[in-house]
């Protein structure tokens, strides 16, 4: 992630879907960045081991059941807002976010940004727009026969804008994205 400070101070938010436990976003390879990229202002947010850069939201600390497995970021459990969430316990303002991912079948979370801490809120998808992660298909047919909306699939902002799908480009389930 790159700092730029030029906006109000929001907080930076990895969410639970429906499987948090489906989603594993971290590189395939040990998070590090080049001296060129630390020159340039960008700040690793996981360094693929632990997760001392990470908090409950609305928390002091991490309890939730989040770990690291392989080097990436999970949950245990079955979903649900049950399984929590988690923001960095640093503020960043005006950002971009790089990260990548990968989804086991079925798998269904997200990535929520410019969301706001504050007891009033129980849960951050009520302050800040989610980029959706979702295995499509294999949601579908374990969810059967709901079916997801246009509106809820893969790379959308989630409920609020489509992405244009000649520019969606996504490995396939299990395949890591960026």
């Amino acid at each position: 992630m790159k700092s730029n400070p030029s906006r109000t101070l929001f907080r930076t938010l990895f969410a639970t879907g429906l499987l948090a436990a489906g989603l594993c976003s971290c590189c395939p390879n040990h998070n590090t960045l080049t001296q060129a990229e630390i020159a340039d202002g960008w700040q690793l947010l996981f360094d693929g081991k632990t997760l001392d850069q990470w908090k409950d939201f609305n928390g002091d600390s991490l309890t939730q059941p989040w770990h690291v497995v392989d080097g990436c970021i999970q949950a245990a459990g079955d979903g649900s807002d049950l399984s929590g969430y988690i923001v960095t316990k640093k503020q960043y303002e005006n950002f971009i976010l790089d990260w990548d991912w990968k989804l086991s079948p079925g798998g269904n979370s997200g990535m929520l940004y410019h969301v706001v801490e504050n007891p009033y809120f129980a849960v951050p998808y009520v302050t800040g727009p989610e980029y959706q992660l979702i295995d499509n298909e294999g949601w579908e047919a374990t969810n059967a026969p709901t079916r997801l909306e246009e509106w809820q699939k893969l790379g959308v902002d989630y409920a609020m804008h489509l992405p244009n799908p000649d520019s969606l480009l996504v490995n396939p389930q299990g395949e890591w994205n960026s």
